[in-house]
């Protein structure tokens, strides 16, 4: 009677198959979390343009930052409240330093006037690595 066992080729092809198996999950999650990012930065993207935009119709203007590289921070720009002192941007959505990040948690950037939108504002996020390239 033989025992029945391994060899170490069926072994190291057990192995192989389950590396690549964890290789191909690996690269579906890091695709997953980053498109949910980039879904988030769109949100966060639209909320805040909506707060700019409503900023604007209460007071007829934009927040004006003209560093073309500064980071949107709600504490340049008085609190940015409509006129019965009621945040544009909900506590969820601004950091305790008065940025508001992306789904990178990157800070936006912002410039009024613009750049590209000369009569309003730019707006934009660097995405994953933080960087303009």
């Amino acid at each position: 009677m033989h025992k029945r066992s391994f060899t170490l080729i069926e072994m190291m092809l057990v192995i192989a198959v389950i590396l690549i198996l964890v290789g191909i999950g690996v690269g579906g999650m890091r695709m997953a979390t980053r498109r949910a990012s980039e879904a988030d930065t769109r949100s966060r993207m639209e909320r805040l343009k909506n707060a700019l935009d409503q900023h604007y119709r209460d007071w007829g203007y934009y927040p004006e930052q003209t560093n073309a590289n500064a980071v949107f921070d709600i504490n340049d720009f008085g609190g940015f409240e409509d006129r019965d002192g009621t945040p544009y941007l909900s506590e969820e959505i601004v950091e305790s330093n008065g940025r508001v990040l992306d789904g990178f948690r990157q800070p936006f950037r912002y410039q009024s006037p613009g750049l590209v939108n000369t009569q309003s504002y730019d707006l934009w996020s660097y995405g994953a690595n933080g960087n303009n390239d």
